[in-house]
């Protein structure tokens, strides 16, 4: 884990399909080092949208899953989450 490991979020999007350590791992991962102990909301960016795809996240620890690709629907379910939208 790098240095954001170590930053307080209120919003963490976790890409499934990337390499090395992917969103699944850091899911299993996060508790280790007391993510999910703040009030963080997981959600899961993927391609795949099926109902098996969405029961793996869910069994994985998310709180949302997300099937990219992502557009205007992402500001405003981060403004659903109660937060502002940061762009760049």
């Amino acid at each position: 884990m790098g240095p954001s490991a170590t930053v307080p979020s209120e919003l963490v999007f976790l890409d499934i399909g990337m390499p090395g350590m992917d969103g699944y791992e850091v899911a299993v991962v996060a508790p280790q080092h007391n993510w999910k102990r703040t009030r963080a909301c997981f959600a899961a960016l993927t391609g795949l949208g099926s109902d098996g795809d969405r029961r793996a996240t869910a069994a994985a620890g998310f709180n949302h899953h997300l099937v990219k690709p992502l557009s205007e629907g992402l500001e405003e379910f981060v403004r659903l989450q109660g937060g502002g939208v940061v762009v760049g």
